[in-house]
């Protein structure tokens, strides 16, 4: 039981640091934490992957990837939990910042090459 929750663990954790950079991006922006933002850019990323993933083995657009995206997203819409991953994060190092931010940067913009070039 514990190495699947390890495994869980693991399938989120980077969810959760988008979350967060998503979060303090907009938080930027927008001059407000409402986390409806957030999600809404985490979405699109999510549904480019799924999109991409989808394209690469059927060759056409996934029909129900909408549904995915919600079953994804659902725990994030939650103030608590959105509150616990950026209490989680936010005493990051500086380091450990320009990293992230370069991962999180690098995730976006291939995530927008591979769409471009399976479609």
């Amino acid at each position: 039981m514990e190495f699947i929750k390890r495994c869980i663990l693991a399938l989120i954790m980077p969810f959760n640091y988008l979350f967060y950079k998503l979060y303090i991006f907009t938080s930027h922006l927008t001059f407000s934490g409402t986390p409806m933002s957030h999600l809404a850019v985490m979405s699109v990323l999510i549904s480019m992957n799924i999109m991409t993933v989808y394209l690469g083995i059927y060759g056409s657009f996934p029909p129900n990837k909408v549904f995915l995206i919600l079953i994804l997203l659902l725990p994030y819409a939650f103030p608590k939990v959105a509150d616990k991953i950026v209490s989680k994060y936010e005493n990051e190092s500086e380091d450990s910042n320009i990293i992230g931010n370069i991962v999180v940067v690098a995730y976006i913009v291939i995530s927008i090459i591979s769409l471009i070039l399976v479609s």
